[in-house]
């Protein structure tokens, strides 16, 4: 389908009254989607079936491949504006780190390439495609997985502590699946069935990052969902006082945080996961204040990771080098790599978004809010720029607060 099409018919639907699938009847969705938008809507979800280790690196060959196979194609989707437009931000960002010779060329070079083609392919394959029909059917992928992970959880076959889905750990579960519990507690279009699995399977990950991240959706939805936010705490609390571990596992972790204050300053605590996150924050710290005001540079935390804690005596511990290049999570990375100028670039973005809000349909508004759930939970956990639907949910955000099309 040419762009021009596309346009066309995302201009007729939504101008005329999209007239969306019905949920109960999932060959609705998938009719209206290309084979590449059901590609695009389940490689969040499916990344650790499709990965593979190709000279030590990981090498997702569903996402990346499909990627690769459609800039093949069709090259001139590099010469989209927002991939142009990131590729000239995070080249710039580096030049601090060159100057400094704190940056690995090959390295950063083939990070650089992979941001250009991953972002440019994904979006050019969403503008092709109906926003509604593409993030019903991750919503579809999205209610499979925690079918599954609830199945596993039955049976005692989780990899992790809780809820896992087809991921390595909870969290990770929880960064992919966030958007579909927002969007199945916020849309009045979702089967009861699935607005129940979808928001408890983020309980049931019993991860810090999940209680996390159901918290904010509680926040996110007290005005438009009362009695469902409601019932959401009381679950939660439940759940919390039902498990003398949970309260153990998250408590540890929020104990050394608060410990942390007033010790050593390299003492990041007790247990990997605050050691991580204080660790790779004291570095996002320092890069912001000696790069200022660009940060140490894009893929490049890693540098910085070395440059300001080797040598100390965290480099003795057990957990030095933990994260040392995702950051933790993406927020840490974010500040870490892009610094001020960076956090003013980001709140440009979102203003523009809420500006344009008024201009969008009920559905697209929706669907924008819950896409960006995905960046809440990775400011929580997790800190890659390529993997577990950052790419899809990014230019997802990107097309529809960029299409014309989005009038009421």
């Amino acid at each position: 389908m040419s762009t021009a099409i596309t346009s066309n018919f995302l201009q007729k639907s939504i101008l005329e009254g999209h007239e969306e699938p019905n949920l109960w009847k999932w060959r609705d969705v998938f009719e209206k989607l290309p084979w590449f938008g059901l590609v695009l809507a389940a490689s969040p979800h499916v990344k650790t079936l499709t990965t593979i280790q190709i000279a030590g690196i990981q090498f997702d060959w569903l996402f990346y491949g499909l990627a690769i196979l459609i800039i093949g194609l069709q090259p001139q989707l590099l010469a989209q504006r927002f991939p142009l437009r990131l590729l000239v931000i995070a080249s710039i960002s580096l030049l601090p780190a060159i100057f400094q010779d704190l940056w690995n060329p090959i390295r950063t070079g083939v990070d650089l390439l992979s941001l250009w083609v991953l972002f440019a392919a994904t979006l050019g394959m969403i503008r092709r495609v109906d926003y509604p029909a593409l993030f019903d059917a991750y919503l579809f992928f999205s209610a499979v997985s925690a079918a599954w992970g609830v199945l596993e959880m039955l049976f005692g076959q989780t990899s992790d502590f809780g809820l896992d889905g087809f991921c390595y750990e909870s969290s990770h579960y929880v960064v992919t699946a966030a958007p579909a519990p927002f969007y199945a507690l916020a849309s009045n279009r979702v089967p009861l069935l699935i607005r129940v699995l979808l928001p408890v399977s983020i309980f049931l990950t019993f991860s810090t990052t999940g209680f996390a991240v159901a918290s904010i959706l509680v926040l996110f939805l007290l005005r438009r969902r009362f009695w469902l936010s409601l019932a959401m705490v009381f679950l939660g609390v439940g759940i919390w006082n039902s498990s003398e571990a949970i309260r153990e596992r998250v408590l540890q972790r929020t104990t050394d945080e608060a410990v942390f204050q007033n010790q050593d300053e390299y003492d990041f605590g007790s247990n990997k996961t605050t050691a991580s996150l204080l660790s790779n924050w004291y570095v996002a710290k320092r890069g912001f204040d000696e790069f200022f005001p660009l940060g140490i540079g894009y893929s490049n935390h890693n540098s910085g990771y070395y440059e300001f804690l080797s040598g100390t005596p965290y480099e003795l511990t057990f957990f030095y080098g933990t994260n040392d290049k995702s950051g933790h999570n993406l927020g840490i990375r974010y500040l870490s790599e892009f610094g001020f100028v960076g956090v003013l670039a980001l709140g440009v973005f979102i203003f523009r978004v809420i500006r344009s809000r008024n201009h969008r349909n009920e559905v697209l508004n929706i669907i924008l809010l819950a896409s960006s759930m995905h960046f809440v939970s990775k400011c929580v956990k997790l800190g890659s720029y390529l993997d577990y639907g950052t790419p899809f949910f990014a230019c997802l955000i990107v097309a529809i607060v960029s299409s014309r099309e989005n009038v009421k």
